[in-house]
């Protein structure tokens, strides 16, 4: 348990985290492409929402890496990769429980004509919530790494990380949420 704590990287860890950084970015472009093949507007902007925090999360993931592998002071402790390997895995169940829940029953009605005039338009407001988790992960990090004896623009990259994995798993857990605006054309 000591090793985790250390500011000494683990190897099998930062390949792991390779691994899930990998494997971040492809399930996060697999969604964007079933964004863009959706028929349905709510599932449209509930896969754009899964996508973006995919590279959001895939994104922190890969700046946990290069510090690490750079042996920056305070990014290779290993207990970073693996706080943001188990959220990911979290936001993965997350997502699985809202499609099952929320977005597939939107996809079983109608087909959308998008030619109709005067048709109202969704636009996502995922992102509000996902801010106020972004804060709260970057309050949270920053407030765990403040007593180490670090120096201080370690802590402010270690809460822009915690920024980053805080809104990805603010935008997954908000999602699909939307407001209707009227079209104009």
């Amino acid at each position: 348990m000591g090793a985790l704590f250390a500011d000494e990287p683990l190897p099998i860890l930062e390949g792991i985290g390779l691994l899930a950084a990998a494997i971040g970015l492809i399930l996060a472009s697999v969604a964007g492409m079933w964004s863009r093949r959706s028929e349905s507007r709510i599932v449209e902007l509930f896969w754009r929402d899964v996508s973006q925090a995919g590279y959001v999360w895939a994104g922190a993931m890969i700046v946990l890496l290069v510090g690490g592998l750079g042996e920056v002071e305070g990014l290779r402790v290993p207990i970073w990769l693996l706080a943001a390997i188990v959220v990911g895995l979290a936001c993965l169940v997350i997502v699985r429980l809202r499609w099952v829940r929320h977005a597939a029953g939107s996809s079983r009605g109608s087909v959308d004509d998008p030619s109709r005039p005067g048709r109202p338009r969704l636009v996502s407001t995922s992102w509000e919530m996902a801010l106020l988790g972004g804060g709260a992960g970057g309050l949270l990090l920053y407030g765990v790494t403040v007593s180490h004896s670090w120096g201080h623009p370690i802590h402010w990259l270690v809460a822009g990380i915690g920024v980053a994995v805080g809104y990805a798993v603010g935008l997954v857990l908000a999602t699909p949420r939307f407001t209707v605006r009227r079209s104009s054309r």
